[in-house]
């Protein structure tokens, strides 16, 4: 196998939270992107990298009232965002 096939197996096998990070990787080595998803991998565990799927449900507990006050407001829609 190529080394352009093992680089394109590999990522499609990712969970959504590395493979849309990862998708932009072509061309790259296979070093390179298993580096990069370390690093992607360490930014989620030190929240410098907010999941979408954190992200989803903080704004899903916020809209529903079950977050912070326990108080739903109408309209107001909270959004996460990273550096």
């Amino acid at each position: 196998m190529e080394e352009s096939e093992m680089i394109t197996y590999f990522i499609q096998a990712q969970d959504s939270e590395y493979y849309e990070r990862m998708v932009t990787m072509g061309g790259k080595t296979f070093a390179e992107v298993i580096k990069a998803g370390e690093m992607i991998e360490d930014g989620l565990k030190t929240g410098r990298i907010v999941s979408y799927t954190s992200s989803q449900f903080a704004n899903r507990a916020y809209q529903t009232g079950s977050f912070g006050s326990g108080k739903k407001k109408e309209k107001e829609v909270m959004m996460l965002t990273t550096r």
